[in-house]
């Protein structure tokens, strides 16, 4: 979405009342066109975190459709919008979960 950049920052949610313990959620709300992008959830070093689809191959994410992701290199993410706007990026480091909602 972002020439695989860190331009496109996730900011962390540092608690969780419900657990009563530390947040385990990053956020990113970004706007999007109407096109299918691909990207990934990772550092910008490619080494500490580099998380893409679990599967073999890209994999299409839906809105609010939480998704398990997995350390496989070269499997991105797709998301396709149906029409372009806001879409809000919820990471889950505990449960490594991605879910794109509308913002």
């Amino acid at each position: 979405m972002n020439g695989w950049g860190e331009v496109d920052k996730m900011s962390f949610n540092a608690t969780d009342p419900a657990e009563k313990e530390a947040g385990h959620e990053y956020t990113a709300t970004l706007s999007l066109g109407a096109d299918n992008v691909f990207f990934k959830v990772a550092t910008g070093d490619w080494a500490t975190i580099n998380l893409g689809s679990a599967t073999d191959g890209v994999e299409a994410l839906a809105v609010d459709t939480p998704v398990v992701l997995g350390g496989a290199n070269d499997n991105n993410l797709s998301f396709d919008p149906a029409a372009a706007g806001d879409f809000k990026f919820i990471f889950n480091d505990k449960t490594k979960t991605l879910t794109i909602s509308n913002d």
